[in-house]
């Protein structure tokens, strides 16, 4: 029987809750911080074939991600390498049907404070979105652990 994600995710807290014990680093697991802040796309229609461009602007920087689906596996990333953005691309193993653009995600230590996504389809904007993201901060293996995370709740753009 193959293990769900919430029995993994029951997993991950366990060992987490296994090393709380002191401060000894010997006592802290080895649990990772998650993206600090991810905007997902959600299509009420489908992801036609062609070129999609994916604009993110901060306060400080303004990136292009570039992909055309259907995807390639092969593929270089779509964004720049010292972006802190992630274009989530999903499905290049599956049928060119089932291909589509996930959202964008920034790496961990990218806390923007302002956030705008902008999707077009062969230069057609699809959608966009701002936000102002609010991060919390957390040590996933105990207080006297590292990493220190900071992460806010995801958002979505609905598009067509």
């Amino acid at each position: 029987m193959k293990p769900s994600s919430s029995s993994w995710s029951l997993g991950a807290i366990a060992l987490s809750v296994v090393g709380c014990g002191g401060t000894d680093s010997s006592d802290c697991t080895l649990l990772a911080c998650a993206s600090s802040f991810v905007v997902d796309f959600v299509r009420t229609g489908a992801w036609n074939p062609g070129e999609y461009r994916i604009r993110v602007v901060t306060e400080d920087r303004s990136v292009d991600c570039t992909t055309s689906l259907p995807l390639s596996c092969n593929a270089p990333s779509p964004c720049p390498a010292d972006a802190n953005v992630q274009l989530l691309l999903v499905g290049c193993n599956l049928a060119p049907s089932e291909h589509y653009l996930g959202g964008v995600e920034f790496a961990q230590g990218a806390t923007p404070a302002s956030v705008t996504v902008s999707v077009f389809h062969d230069e057609q904007l699809l959608g966009e979105g701002s936000y102002r993201p609010t991060y919390t901060t957390s040590n996933p293996n105990g207080p006297d652990c590292e990493p220190t995370c900071r992460t806010s709740p995801p958002e979505r753009i609905e598009l067509p």
